[in-house]
């Protein structure tokens, strides 16, 4: 499965980023310390953006950048089947690489692996 597949499992838009503010804040509840927590959410990430991510310690992580023109998705699970990781002995991970057209949405260096979604 490539991100583009997984982007498309996604609920809509404004549902997702719903998800994304509901997990932060569960986490920032039953994880006051921010260095224990995975899942973050900054409703100020940018002009007319706001930033979900999750991060689990073991390499997994995600960055989903929502905007007026729509989400932006950066992200790794080093367990999946899929991965450049592999073919190099290095073990598993999925990356997908970014579209020019995400650019626009989402200027962040960290970018990796991405995929795009319209709303």
């Amino acid at each position: 499965m490539t991100a583009h597949d997984a982007a498309r499992l996604l609920p809509d838009i404004p549902k997702l980023r719903d998800l994304c503010r509901s997990m932060a804040v569960l986490k920032t509840i039953l994880s006051p310390e921010w260095s224990s927590r995975y899942h973050s959410f900054d409703a100020g990430w940018g002009p007319g953006k706001e930033m979900a991510s999750m991060r689990n310690g073991s390499g997994d992580e995600y960055d989903i950048v929502f905007s007026a023109v729509g989400a932006y998705i950066r992200g790794f699970d080093y367990a999946a089947v899929i991965s450049p990781l592999t073919t190099m002995g290095h073990g598993r991970g999925c990356s997908t690489p970014s579209q020019k057209s995400s650019a626009t949405v989402c200027k962040n260096p960290r970018s990796a692996t991405s995929t795009a979604r319209r709303s």
